[in-house]
């Protein structure tokens, strides 16, 4: 099963205070009706003060689906998160995501075809702690989301506390 794509982009600052990333691609999936369409994203950051940022993405692709090899979703995927840093070293940050994956073809659950759709909605609080500014990040989210399916298995509504420490060189 080939899958090719080909995804090229540019990214531009117009101003200190906003930059943008627009990418476009083509996919072609050779599965038991190929399947050719485009795929695009977008990602603009606009940080009206030095201590608040404001980023919206989006973006519209293509993947094989888990379930079936011959079958595939199209994925549409939003958010809008806001950062802002009350201190130098501490961001504080708001994200609502939302997703919908849409099968092309029925998913067959035992032994019966089905039409599959998901829609998820999420949000994230988080807080970062940067000592310094430098490498180390320390940080902590509550990150809540639900998932509608057209398959009443796949629904869920999940509440998850995370911690961790990320270090970038």
């Amino acid at each position: 099963m080939p899958i090719l794509l080909a995804h090229v982009g540019i990214t531009t600052r117009n101003s200190p205070k906003l930059s943008a990333t627009v990418g476009l691609g083509w996919h072609y999936h050779d599965i038991e009706d190929a399947i050719s369409t485009p795929s695009g994203d977008i990602a603009i950051r606009w940080q009206p003060r030095d201590r608040l940022g404001i980023d919206l993405t989006a973006l519209r692709t293509v993947e094989p689906a888990r379930q079936n090899r011959d079958n595939y979703n199209t994925v549409t995927r939003t958010s809008l998160a806001l950062h802002f840093k009350p201190v130098n070293d501490i961001t504080v940050s708001l994200t609502g995501m939302y997703a919908r994956n849409d099968y092309d073809r029925p998913v067959e659950i035992g032994g019966v075809a089905r039409k599959k759709r998901d829609d998820t909605w999420t949000g994230i609080l988080r807080c970062a702690y940067r000592p310094g500014g430098g490498k180390l990040e320390l940080f902590g989210d509550l990150k809540i989301e639900e998932r509608d399916s057209t398959l009443d298995a796949n629904d869920y509504a999940s509440h998850v506390v995370g911690v961790g420490a990320r270090l970038q060189y």
